[in-house]
């Protein structure tokens, strides 16, 4: 509101609306975004997108199928030395191969890894996995009760087997089909690292894959996102001890977050 020749106020009825459903993400970046030991050329958008790529160079590890040179597409620049363990690529925003090779100004084929922004960066010898992307929770959601009934229904729903003791009628099958056994049920134990914080994470493991674990051997299953994340664990059953254990966690032998390798068992 105003005044207008000091006589009456004149007032606007301006509308806006705010909203607190974008999806955001925080990205740490580190100097391996400009880092280039080996002084790779690097062809710009004037060049277009299939440069590095042209005559069938696949990033192969010899001076006739090595990409020529990197660019926007092709940014591979960090030695793969650098590194010690495989790329995390559990998540459509990532999408690098783990090591290319490409030919440098003098023609030497050069052994490196992609450069730009990942979820998680493999292991760095005396660091540790380090995460740069991290998701913000729309806050519009988040902690509702709503939320939290919508997300404990889909997991009964795709679970319908393992919680059908949690429904006031249980789920019958009807008609020839065969009812088939319940997931087994598993948690991790509390992680240690901060971040990502305290938290663990759940698994279900299919009944047939249960038994194949039973018999000895080695079966495959990923967790429930916690704290913005997921691993993807390989595990065991130790006749001796009669503990469930996990032998790898993102193909490396321990969680990155510092869960332990012992599994408990729920249902």
């Amino acid at each position: 509101c105003h005044k207008v020749n000091r006589t009456y106020t004149e007032c606007k009825e301006i509308e806006a609306r705010y909203t607190y459903a974008i999806p955001l993400e925080i990205i740490y970046m580190t100097p391996l975004n400009s880092w280039n030991p080996y002084n790779l050329p690097y062809w710009d958008r004037k060049h277009g997108r299939y440069t590095p790529t042209k005559d069938h160079r696949n990033g192969a590890f010899n001076a006739t199928n090595a990409y020529n040179g990197t660019n926007y597409a092709n940014y591979y620049w960090t030695p793969t030395a650098f590194f010690s363990g495989k790329e995390l690529n559990h998540d459509a925003a990532d999408t690098v191969k783990n090591s290319v090779g490409v030919l440098d100004s003098h023609g030497n084929v050069r052994r490196v890894s992609a450069s730009g922004i990942r979820i998680f960066l493999p292991n760095i010898p005396g660091v540790g996995v380090l995460r740069q992307r991290w998701s913000v929770t729309p806050v519009h959601r988040d902690g509702s009760s709503v939320q939290k009934e919508l997300d404990a229904m889909k997991e009964m729903i795709n679970h319908i087997g393992a919680f059908s003791n949690l429904f006031q009628e249980p789920p019958a099958v009807s008609g020839s089909a065969v009812q088939q056994a319940p997931d087994a049920h598993f948690r991790t134990s509390l992680a240690t690292k901060d971040p990502p914080g305290r938290h663990y994470h759940e698994l279900f493991i299919e009944d047939s894959d249960y038994k194949l674990a039973l018999s000895g051997q080695t079966v495959t299953a990923e967790t429930t996102m916690e704290s913005s994340h997921t691993h993807m664990v390989e595990v065991a059953y130790d006749s001796h001890t009669h503990q469930w254990v996990i032998k790898k966690c993102d193909d490396m032998a321990h969680c990155w977050d510092g869960h332990s390798e012992i599994l408990t068992k729920i249902q």
